[in-house]
């Protein structure tokens, strides 16, 4: 029995237009030539809504510790969020690498591409750039959330861990078709608010920031743009 409702059809359809945009790849293929871990009959199920009953099983067992994860969402649909965010991880990984020609490591507790037990957070990425090591948090926003209040949460613990390593945040807002950069330690405390039961994270701690228009910018072209006025340039101004 399908299990994607109407907002998780749409996520995986945007996130196949933007791997399909930037990579030339669809999911199914992008997933195969990623080489993960985890099962790749359960991945390309779990993204064409196909799911077996052993599917089902398995994924009942591996995410059954993670209620504290997964909030409201059924374990199916923690699961498809978690491949959406491996690939579009991983698919920034590329463009990094091969069309910005950076040096970006995976550096997520799940950077094997498999289900774990008990994940630790941990930043997307390490990048390496004048000799120095960037750590970069990849979050999304499919239903044009940050565009229409501008502001943008995060779990407690990632944006303390983010802060402490002076990382910087890159938001994907596929509905809107923009991406955002924060460096998370130059943004003005009065900018910031700790929310000690946030609801859409099953009321635990998480942390609001407030957001301005320069701190988006158009997804055409999105490699170029990153590049010139994006990544590279936020790096060289903490380096300078």
């Amino acid at each position: 029995m399908p299990f994607q409702r109407d907002r998780y059809k749409t996520k995986v359809r945007l996130t196949n237009l933007f791997v399909m945009r930037h990579l030339g790849y669809s999911l199914a293929d992008y997933i195969e030539l990623c080489h993960w871990k985890e099962d790749l009959n359960l991945c390309l199920n779990l993204i064409h809504d196909t799911l077996t009953e052993q599917n089902k099983t398995y994924l009942k067992f591996k995410l059954k510790g993670l209620t504290h994860l997964r909030d409201r969402r059924t374990s199916e649909e923690y699961a498809l969020d978690l491949i959406l965010g491996w690939i579009i991880e991983d698919a920034m990984r590329d463009i990094f690498n091969d069309i910005l020609h950076l040096n970006a490591n995976l550096h997520s507790a799940d950077r094997n591409r498999e289900f774990l037990l008990k994940p630790v957070a941990s930043s997307d990425f390490i990048i390496i750039h004048n000799d120095q090591e960037w750590y970069v948090e990849i979050i999304s926003d499919y239903t044009g959330f940050w565009h229409n209040y501008s502001v943008v949460h995060l779990r407690d613990d990632k944006f303390l861990n983010l802060k402490a390593e002076g990382g910087i945040l890159l938001g994907i807002d596929f509905r809107n078709s923009r991406f955002l950069i924060l460096r998370v330690n130059n943004i003005e405390s009065n900018r910031v608010r700790q929310i000690k039961e946030h609801r859409p994270y099953g009321r635990k701690p998480a942390y609001e920031m407030s957001l301005k228009a320069s701190d988006f910018y158009q997804i055409e072209n999105f490699p170029n743009i990153l590049l010139e006025e994006g990544i590279t340039r936020r790096l060289e101004r903490t380096v300078s």
